[in-house]
Parts: structure tokens; sequence; C-alpha cells
């Protein structure tokens, strides 16, 4: 699966990973590649986001930054 998370702002426009990991576990994925995956900047009041999913979904991660 992939998903841009917007970094971790859902649809209804606000800070939310739990309904965005609902939203990955809903397609119950091997694989999950994520973009725009936030750690620890402003835009999202300074959340690993990543750590919040990992938690959430029981998953191992592999982060590696852009840039």
């Amino acid at each position: 699966m992939s998903y841009n998370i917007r970094y971790g702002i859902s649809n209804s426009g606000r800070f939310d990973p739990d309904a965005i990991a609902d939203a990955i576990a809903a397609q119950s994925p091997d694989i999950v590649m994520l973009q725009e995956v936030d750690r620890g900047f402003l835009v999202n009041v300074s959340h690993d986001v990543l750590a919040l999913l990992q938690k959430r979904l029981h998953m191992y991660v592999y982060y590696n930054p852009a840039s």
C-alpha cells in the first residue's frame, strides 16, 4: 500500500493519526509505503507521526528521509 499521510493531517483537516491508522488497517496491507511522514516538525505540533502509527498498527518501520 502506498499512502500520502500529509504530515498526519486527516481528510477532516486536523491532526488525527488514529484516522490515518484506521484507513491503513482497513486495507490489511502487508507492506505500507508512506509519503510526507513527519517526525517532530512544527506542522503537526512536533509529533512523531511514524512512531504513533507504528504503535497503533503494530508494524515494523524503516524510515529514510527524502532530503
